[in-house]
């Protein structure tokens, strides 16, 4: 059990019978102290009605008592002469109806004092503590603040939030719990039945094997029909069932992003207290819920961007003015879902990034050489904010100048699957915009056509599927369509993936999504059915290519590229794809010439697949290609057989060739080679997304063969050139 202390000491002896209520208390102490730094917050504004601000210290008043009441209860005595120190602090300020700034601090300081000594009490840790006489002396005299040293972590990188962290704000309700043992029992009844369906098969086959020996009246092929029939009814519940644990599931592992605004805030509000700046932090979309995973470790990465916001990006009260804003910075943290992708963005109307002092800074760093710097756009230079060590900031505060800062939150956002963008315009502000995958459970898609292609569209991004006569159409550069008495554009799906237009047609096909606040119309050959699948993120290769969020598994061992209903909805191709790019992928697996065929369609690549030598020579006869993905391992004609015939064909002579093999060793890849394969990959490089980056790279690199198809001094590489970079390891 709890052990009085000296009051010297302050500490307890936790055994295992007192942790539950340990780790109970601290739950509510974490509520109750969000309910404080808010309370605390808008009465340090003071800009609310007398009415609420009345409401505000009532609120206030409850929860410090609360919070005294639940350490005195666990005999946590450092604890509770806190809280007590603060609930008699608050009085004399209620009755004035005020709650002068330096008394804030000193709330707040004594919270985090709270906070942190209460989790050396969950791990049964005396060291390392802030002095708690120190902090009682805060409610005597708030004077004491400029000698009381600090107890929050200095800011610095962001860290990966650790696993102790995120089990404590793990909280699960009594019907949430009720509704996962309801699944676990539907689960155990379905099994039952399933094993009673399995004795009638064998009932079946019994008297399929001895037909003399069958039921009365019943023949085995009716009995084969009952029980296929009671298997259909338990598939269905089985759906259902699998669909309920999915959503409860969810509901339990989920929280919504609101939870995050008060520490932000908090942390605003500190920041502007130290650097004489103001700044007010707003937040859209804090009903979203989020994998309380992700939000864990999303909470230091948007922690970083706030504080970078205030002390990179507000310019000073009196600055502001000059240049016309108000001198109350804005500070916008936005967020919503995407089909399957949850967007963060986090903007300021601060003055921009200083693009010459980012020039200057990496000239000084040497991370690029002078004449790159200066052809740089804006946008270009914007980017270098990611690299390790860069800063603009002459002088090291305790806030900046360090160059940690931005390179952390970037690989953190990566560590999290996501990508990382910036935008910023001079004397407008700047803004971040963290893309995320949602991570958890199925998603519903819908399967369209487009030519040879089968894609997937976020299904919460579709209106409706309809048709509309092609005569109907208006515009050439910017086609749309007037569609339910609204006025749409119209986007062709072929075109807007560059890829080779469908012939022409009398009705159209159309899905109705919308996305960035916009409708439009998309026009694709045919619509398939609505599926729910687990949408995974692209291999970091290809997370660059802004049309796809992810891809999913198909039962077949296909794969079908989801796009971003986003990307959709902005103007122009995919960049960087060329009308008709051609590939051919030849392999005699098919969950292989699934995944290459899916990474090439990304780059925006029209693919043809063939299983065995034979078949590939054939296309090759009737198609002109850009590019050829082969295995080395297929029966029949091997890989580097088929390598030889391409080369010996003038028609592909000249064409980049990828050998693709399950070994990697220096033999194979010679022998690959020598065959007059232009580059070699094991097929764990291909599963890591190196594929379509190594595609690239023989596109746009000028060729080592020379112009001569056919002889054999065009098969090898000049003697002084280096092998592609797929061998630099």
């Amino acid at each position: 059990m709890f052990r009085r202390c000296s009051p010297e000491r302050w500490t307890v002896s936790v055994d295992d019978s007192t942790q539950v209520l340990l780790t109970t208390f601290s739950v509510e102490a974490r509520e109750l102290c969000r309910t404080i730094t808010r309370e605390l917050m808008t009465l340090e504004r003071g800009s609310a009605p007398p009415e609420a601000l009345v409401e505000s210290f009532d609120n206030l008043a409850r929860a410090l008592h609360t919070l005294k009441g639940g350490a005195g209860t666990l005999e946590l005595e450092d604890l509770a002469a806190i809280a007590h120190r603060m609930e008699d602090a608050l009085a004399p300020l209620q009755d004035a109806g005020r709650m002068p700034p330096e008394r804030a601090d000193a709330f707040l300081q004594g919270l985090d004092v709270f906070g942190r000594r209460l989790r050396a009490h969950q791990e049964g840790r005396t060291t390392g503590l802030p002095d708690l006489a120190a902090t009682l002396v805060l409610f005597d005299d708030p004077a004491s603040l400029a000698e009381a040293p600090p107890v929050a972590p200095e800011p610095g990188p962001v860290q990966p939030a650790r696993a102790e962290a995120e089990d404590a704000g793990w909280w699960m309700r009594p019907a949430q719990l009720h509704a996962l043992v309801r699944d676990v029992e539907r689960f155990q009844e379905l099994r039952l039945r399933l094993e009673q369906r399995l004795g009638e098969l064998d009932r079946v086959i019994h008297a399929m094997r001895h037909p003399g020996r069958a039921p009365r009246g019943m023949s085995p092929l009716l009995m084969l029909e009952d029980v296929r029939d009671a298997l259909a009814e338990d598939r269905e519940e089985a759906g259902e069932l699998a669909g309920s644990v999915e959503r409860n599931v969810q509901d339990l592992s989920t929280a919504e992003l609101h939870t995050l605004l008060e520490p932000l805030q908090r942390g605003v509000r500190d920041l502007c207290r130290r650097t004489g700046k103001e700044a007010q932090l707003s937040l859209l979309g804090g009903e979203l819920s989020v994998d309380q995973r992700v939000l864990s470790m999303l909470s230091g990465v948007l922690a970083h961007l706030v504080r970078n916001a205030v002390d990179h990006g507000l310019e000073r009260p009196e600055e502001r003015q000059r240049r016309g804003k108000h001198r109350v910075g804005a500070l916008l943290l936005r967020a919503e879902r995407v089909g399957n992708l949850v967007v963060l963005e986090m903007s300021d109307d601060g003055s921009g990034l200083d693009t010459e002092a980012l020039r200057r800074a990496a000239l000084a760093m040497g991370l690029l050489p002078a004449e790159r710097l200066a052809a740089m756009t804006a946008a270009e230079v914007h980017q270098l904010i990611f690299r390790k060590g860069l800063s603009t900031r002459e002088q090291v505060t305790e806030t900046s100048g360090r160059g940690v800062g931005l390179d952390a939150v970037r690989s953190q956002v990566l560590a999290l699957e996501g990508q990382l963008e910036v935008h910023s315009l001079p004397g407008q502000g700047t803004r971040f915009v963290i893309t995320l995958p949602e991570g958890l459970g199925t998603s519903p898609v819908l399967g369209v056509r487009v030519g040879e292609h089968t894609l997937g569209l976020p299904l919460s991004s579709v209106d409706c599927v309809c048709t509309a006569p092609a005569s109907e159409v208006r515009g050439d550069v910017s086609p749309c369509l007037v569609l339910r008495e609204e006025r749409m554009p119209l986007v062709d799906l072929a075109e807007r993936l560059g890829l080779p237009p469908g012939p022409p047609v009398e009705e159209l096909r159309l899905v109705l999504i919308h996305a960035r606040g916009r409708r439009l119309a998309l026009r694709v050959d045919s619509v398939l059915d609505e599926r729910h699948l687990a949408v995974r993120p692209l291999p970091p290769a290809l997370r660059h290519l802004p049309a796809w969020q992810g891809a999913a598994a198909l039962p077949g061992g296909e794969f079908l590229p989801v796009l971003r209903s986003d990307w959709l909805a902005t103007e122009g191709p995919v960049p960087g794809a060329r009308r008709g790019r051609r590939a051919l992928v030849v392999d005699d697996s098919l969950t292989a010439r699934a995944l290459h065929r899916t990474m090439l369609e990304a780059g925006g690549f029209q693919v043809y697949t063939a299983a065995t030598g034979a078949q590939a020579l054939a296309l090759a006869a009737r198609l002109p290609l850009d590019v050829v993905v082969v295995d080395v391992a297929m029966a029949e004609m091997d890989g580097r057989a088929l390598t030889s015939q391409l080369r010996a064909r003038p028609s592909t002579s000249a064409v980049p060739i990828i050998l693709v093999s399950a070994s990697d060793s220096d033999s194979e890849r010679d022998a690959g080679l020598a065959s007059g394969a232009d580059a070699f990959l094991g097929k764990r490089e291909c599963r890591a997304g190196r594929l379509l980056a190594v595609v690239e790279d023989l596109l746009v690199r000028p060729r080592l063969r020379a112009s001569a198809p056919g002889s054999p001094s065009s098969l090898e590489a000049p003697a002084s050139a280096s092998l592609p970079p797929v061998w630099s390891r």
